[in-house]
């Protein structure tokens, strides 16, 4: 169950519970009390992005392609050096049409929290730069859900029982399945399924998510999501819904990041580059309608021209 997954963290000396629940419910009010300004009662999303524009388009045009009633994306991302900034100038070039503002890290936790603090909207969701949309989806279903009471997630699905970072297979928690939605309860799941604080496709309460963003230090999306484990008991106890099958599915081509050693596959950012400099792009049409068993999967890299 999570204890065995925290339990996991714990020795790998990636987690650290230091307070009792009480206390961090005390703390997060506090936080709270800092922000009172009324916001629109809407959803926006948070895209993560890192020297990876092929991968940012594909995840960006999936979005737009599955998305039936897309909430508005802001893309906080950050360019290593000019090819990869001028790799991003072509994204933006080809999203003007979309719902995207992009905005350039300077120093992630102050860009996220200022983000967040002026963001329009009640409920955010976030997602990285190497996730697809493989199947169509609204938020109806999500906007009916209380945060406070319930984590709608997009990378869920009932097909899901696999667990790709540790490479085991996972067990599913008891599910309710009702008009094409599952519901379980994240205390009764078992790694991702016990898994709430994701910044991998979960939808929360904007205004509690910053309040929870204050009072944990973190570098990057890696840390940020490390950091935010300590508010799982304040979790544990809430809903996950999602629908019957996973809409996206997370596909760790290569790793950019540096602060954690997680499992991804190899291929070269730079090589990635060269592909979307030559024209290219990922093929997202080829994965309509994929079941992933995991949230991440290793699929074939499948290119087509722009």
């Amino acid at each position: 169950m999570i204890r065995r997954w925290l339990r996991h963290l714990r020795l790998a000396g990636q987690l650290n519970l230091p307070w009792r629940t009480s206390q961090l419910k005390q703390m997060v009010q506090v936080q709270l009390a800092r922000d009172s300004a009324p916001r629109p009662n809407a959803l926006a999303g948070v895209v993560f992005s890192f020297d990876r524009a092929l991968q940012l388009f594909a995840l960006l045009e999936s979005y737009f392609l599955q998305a039936q009633d897309p909430a508005p994306l802001s893309v906080l991302f950050r360019a290593s050096s000019k090819a990869h900034q001028g790799a991003y100038a072509e994204v933006r070039r080809l999203c003007k049409d979309w719902p995207v503002t992009f905005v350039e890290e300077y120093a992630f936790r102050s860009d996220l929290l200022d983000l967040l603090a002026a963001l329009e909207a009640t409920r955010v969701f976030f997602l990285v730069d190497d996730i697809l949309f493989t199947q169509e989806f609204d938020f109806t279903e999500a906007l009916k859900q209380d945060p406070k009471e319930a984590v709608f997630s997009l990378r869920h699905g009932a097909q899901l029982d696999f667990h790709y970072m540790l490479g085991l297979p996972m067990q599913r928690p008891p599910l309710q399945e009702e008009g094409g939605f599952i519901r379980w309860r994240w205390r009764q799941g078992e790694y991702d399924w016990g898994y709430p604080l994701s910044v991998d496709g979960h939808i929360f309460d904007t205004r509690e998510f910053l309040a929870q963003c204050r009072m944990i230090p973190f570098k990057a999306p890696n840390s940020l999501e490390h950091g935010l484990q300590i508010f799982w008991p304040l979790f544990a106890d809430r809903a996950g819904v999602a629908y019957a099958t996973s809409r996206q599915v997370n596909v760790p081509y290569n790793k950019v990041q540096q602060e954690f050693a997680n499992k991804a596959g190899a291929l070269d950012p730079e090589k990635m580059l060269a592909y979307w400099n030559q024209g290219q792009k990922l093929d997202v049409a080829a994965w309509k309608g994929y079941a992933n068993r995991g949230v991440h999967e290793d699929l074939p890299l499948k290119l087509t021209e722009r």
